[in-house]
């Protein structure tokens, strides 16, 4: 059994973990948050437990949507692991699960820039506000992370390919 074999069989078991553990775990989170958390609005900060029911709602709901691309990063982050622990490094599987993350990648960044951004408008729906308050973020390091994943993945997909020639020629 090779070192890589090995180490992706370890790390395998590891977001096999983490597939269960971040959403409980955000769960939690966002549970203790919205009840005891204060949230800034434009008129000062305010206690999360004395927001309208509503806004706690829409609060979780956006403050988690990008925990639903995380668990999808996470399953296509195993699938590749267990392809590796199998030997099976230089596939098509292979690279088509390393591209999958570099776009689920993406995904998240775009998810999670979305979802900051309607936190103000869905606050302003239900709370008393003079204006809605804007919220932006853009996360810059995951999204050229999942550049360079994708671009890896072209790589990868590359060595595939001359590694079947390869074993066509002998």
């Amino acid at each position: 059994m090779t070192s890589v074999e090995i180490y992706s069989r370890r790390l395998a078991r590891l977001v096999r973990v983490l597939i269960w553990l971040v959403p409980v775990g955000w769960t939690v989170l966002m549970a203790v948050a919205l009840l005891t958390g204060n949230v800034a609005l434009p008129e000062g900060s305010r206690p999360a437990a004395e927001l309208s029911w509503q806004s706690r709602a829409a609060v979780a709901v956006l403050g988690t949507a990008h925990v639903v691309v995380l668990e999808v990063i996470l399953l296509t982050l195993h699938a590749l692991l267990r392809l590796y622990a199998a030997g099976r490094v230089f596939v098509p599987e292979a690279a088509a699960a390393i591209r999958r993350l570099g776009v689920l990648l993406l995904v998240f960044v775009g998810v999670d820039a979305a979802a900051v951004a309607l936190i103000g408008p869905a606050l302003w729906l239900f709370e008393p506000m003079a204006e809605p308050p804007v919220y932006l973020e853009f996360q810059v390091t995951p999204f050229f992370i999942g550049l360079v994943v994708i671009l890896l993945a072209r790589i990868m997909a590359e060595a595939c390919r001359m590694r079947e020639d390869l074993d066509l020629t002998v």
